[in-house]
């Protein structure tokens, strides 16, 4: 059923509410964007903390000086190498993972 506008009025008063009803929409839009950028700002933060433990961690194991505190197996003690030759056993040992 098709609805015909009967006068200038009318056809005013449909025109207002619908750039109302834009104008809520916009502003809603921003504010999802906003929280959909505050979600993604906390993924990030996430990640870069996950990301942050594990250096510390690495850096731990390369600085040197714990091996009594991990390499102990049974009654047996090793060492890790350490700096630069840490580095390239395991990116050797990734490389060989690698397909």
């Amino acid at each position: 059923m098709t609805t015909t506008l009967q006068t200038a009025g009318e056809a005013t008063g449909y025109l207002s509410k619908i750039e109302r009803i834009v104008a809520e929409q916009a502003v809603e839009i921003e504010k999802l964007k906003g929280h959909i950028k505050h979600i993604g700002n906390d993924a990030l933060r996430s990640e870069v903390e996950k990301l942050r433990k594990d250096a510390e961690r690495y850096r731990w194991l390369r600085r040197g000086d714990n091996d009594e505190k991990v390499l102990v197996i049974g009654k047996y003690q090793s060492y890790l190498p350490r700096n630069e030759k840490l580095d390239e056993l395991i990116d050797a040992a990734i490389q060989k993972e690698t397909p």
